[in-house]
């Protein structure tokens, strides 16, 4: 049952998956075998979020939350934490929001999973950042900075550079901000992780003559050049924030 309605789920036949997944968690709790039911509440979570029916898909990821918290599937529990983000997007009540970032720290914590708070810091930096609290967005990027330098986790450190440097650009702190946008881009190229190259290799060649350190002017050119002689602005290879690369292209 739980194949069929997985299958019907792939081929978006969403009324026939919702179904089966239904009858699959009815004959578990018949069967006393209720553990065994988290997959389905995720996937009937995924397949109310596909209709934007978004309290029925909150409900059923939370059932999924409480049979996988049950059982200590952390695996699952994270995949689950992370589509109930996107669900909580759609919704401005921050209360229920940070209910389950608390929830879901708790989680690592119990799991004495440390190298994953980075990730949590992230993603709570930019809930705050969502919201405007200034005050915390900082707080937290600044969190989740040190904690993946603390266990040498490098993936997403330029992006968390990139939105702490945004965040000094936007306060006038014009030189914390290149320094910042410098290290990120750094990071970037280093990783090769481009979500957020384009906007800063853009702020990086606009704002070279403004910036009076000699030191991190020379770093940023170089920088600059690196990136163009590795052409990771083809548009035929990637595309950034949706933007098309030629918007990048420097004017005659």
């Amino acid at each position: 049952l739980f194949q069929i309605a997985t299958l019907n789920l792939i081929i978006k036949n969403l009324q026939t998956s919702e179904n089966y997944f239904i009858k699959v968690i009815e004959w578990n709790e018949k069967n006393n075998i209720t553990d065994k039911n988290a997959s389905s509440y995720h996937n009937l979570g995924n397949i109310f979020a596909i209709q934007k029916k978004w309290n029925k898909a909150l409900e059923n990821y939370e059932l999924a939350i409480d049979a996988n918290s049950e059982t200590s599937n952390f695996s699952n529990l994270n995949k689950t934490f992370f589509n109930l983000r996107i669900i909580l997007a759609q919704t401005l009540n921050i209360k229920k929001r940070l209910k389950y970032y608390k929830k879901r720290l708790k989680l690592y914590e119990k799991q004495e999973k440390v190298k994953l708070f980075g990730y949590f810091y992230h993603e709570l930096a930019l809930l705050y950042a969502d919201y405007d609290d200034k005050k915390n967005e900082k707080k937290y990027f600044k969190k989740a900075l040190s904690t993946k330098q603390e266990h040498k986790i490098e993936f997403e450190i330029g992006s968390i550079y990139y939105f702490l440097a945004d965040f000094y650009d936007n306060d006038d702190e014009d030189e914390k901000a290149f320094e910042y946008y410098t290290i990120a881009f750094e990071y970037m190229l280093k990783n090769a992780e481009y979500q957020n190259a384009g906007p800063t290799f853009q702020y990086l060649k606009l704002s070279l003559d403004e910036c009076a350190n000699p030191e991190l002017k020379q770093k940023a050119i170089d920088l600059i050049k690196l990136a163009e002689e590795r052409k990771i602005f083809d548009e035929k290879k990637t595309i950034f924030n949706g933007i098309e690369i030629g918007e990048y292209v420097e004017e005659n």
